[in-house]
C-alpha cells in the first residue's frame, strides 16, 4: 500500500544520512528489513479490519462491488405512518375524560392512583338518594346503637350551631336559616331511595328503614321541627343513652369492688338492663363489671 511504503522510506533515510564513518548497509538486508515491516503492517491491518467489522472478506467484496443504487431506483423519503382515524378518536376522548376526572385523583410518584374525593355520582344510579348529605348524617346515627360511644363526626346541625354562636359573640344580625329543610326536600326530588332487584335482603332492609326516617323527617317539618333539629335529638339521645350506659357500668363496677359476690352483682345487672331496655339502650354484660367473669347464661331470662 502506498502509505505503507511511503512510511518505510522515510524511516530508511536517516541511516543513510548518518557520518561517513558509519557502516553502509547492504542493499539485500535493507530490502529484506522493508518486506518484514511491510508485511507486519499488512497484518496488523487485516486482523484489525476483521475484528471491526463481522463480515469475510467475500462479503466486503460483493458489498464494495455492489451497485450504491438499487435496482428500484433511488429511495425515495420515507413517510411516516399516519394515525389511524379510531386513533385519533381515542386519544381525543382520553383527553376530555381526564380533564374531567384529574380534579379527583392525584398520581403519586409510584404511579399509583390515590383518590382524593369521592368519584363523580353516575347521574342514572337510584342510589345516589343514599349519598346525599342528609341520608348520609341519618345512616350513620342509625347504625349506631343507643349506649354505644358517638364517633367524632361533624354534623349540618352542629356547624348551624357553631354559626349562630359565633353571631351572637360578634353582635351580627344572622339570618336564620331553614334547618336543613330546603336541601333535604332538594334531595328528595332529585334522588328518590329505590330497592334494587341486585339488592341483598340485608341491603333491602337498611333502605327501607331510611325510607321510613324520611317519612319521619318529612312529619317533622309537618309539626315544625326542621331537618337538622330532627337530627340533633337523635344525636343527643345516643349521646346521653352512651353517657347513661357507662355510668350505670361505672357504679355496678364499684359496687362489686366493694362487695365481690357474683350473685348480688349479677342482681345489679338484670336490675339495670331493665331500665336500659325499656329506653332502648343496649345492655350490660356481667363480663363488663366483673374482672375474668365468664357468661354462663342470659340472666335476664
Amino acid at each position: 500500500m502506498a502509505w505503507n511504503g511511503s512510511n518505510s522510506s522515510s524511516r530508511a533515510r536517516p541511516s543513510a544520512l548518518q557520518g561517513a564513518k558509519a557502516k553502509k548497509p547492504s542493499t539485500v538486508r535493507g530490502i529484506a528489513a522493508g518486506l518484514v515491516v511491510i508485511v507486519i503492517l499488512a497484518s496488523a491491518l487485516v486482523l484489525f479490519y476483521l475484528h471491526t467489522n463481522p463480515e469475510t472478506g467475500q462479503q466486503a467484496i460483493d458489498r464494495r462491488n455492489a451497485s450504491p443504487i438499487s435496482e428500484a431506483g433511488p429511495s425515495a423519503p420515507r413517510e411516516e405512518p399516519k394515525e389511524s382515524a379510531k386513533s385519533a378518536a381515542l386519544k381525543r376522548i382520553k383527553a376530555e375524560l381526564n380533564d374531567k376526572v384529574k380534579e379527583f385523583v392525584k398520581k403519586a410518584d409510584t404511579n399509583n392512583v390515590i383518590r382524593l374525593d369521592p368519584a363523580p355520582l353516575d347521574p342514572d344510579d337510584p342510589d345516589n338518594a343514599l349519598r346525599t348529605q342528609t341520608m348520609t348524617e341519618v345512616a350513620m346515627l342509625i347504625g349506631i346503637e343507643p349506649g354505644e360511644p358517638m364517633p367524632p363526626v361533624p354534623f349540618s346541625f352542629m356547624m348551624e350551631d357553631d354559626a349562630i354562636k359565633a353571631a351572637e359573640e360578634n353582635g351580627e344580625r344572622l339570618v336564620v336559616s331553614d334547618g336543613g329543610n330546603k336541601r333535604f326536600k332538594d334531595e328528595m326530588a332529585k334522588w328518590k331511595i329505590t330497592i334494587k332487584d341486585t339488592d341483598s335482603e340485608q341491603r333491602a332492609a337498611k333502605k327501607q328503614e331510611l325510607l321510613e326516617s324520611q317519612l319521619e323527617l318529612l312529619k317533622g317539618i309537618d309539626d315544625g321541627i326542621t331537618v337538622n333539629d330532627s337530627i340533633r335529638a337523635a344525636y343527643e339521645f345516643r349521646k346521653r343513652a352512651y353517657e347513661a350506659r357507662m355510668g350505670l357500668m361505672d357504679t355496678i363496677s364499684e359496687l362489686h369492688a366493694e362487695d365481690p359476690n357474683v350473685d348480688v352483682t349479677k342482681e345489679l345487672v338484670k336490675k339495670a338492663n331493665e331500665k336500659l331496655a325499656a329506653d332502648g339502650i343496649k345492655q350490660i354484660s356481667c363480663s363488663d363489671v366483673i374482672p375474668d367473669y365468664e357468661e354462663e347464661e342470659n340472666i335476664n331470662e
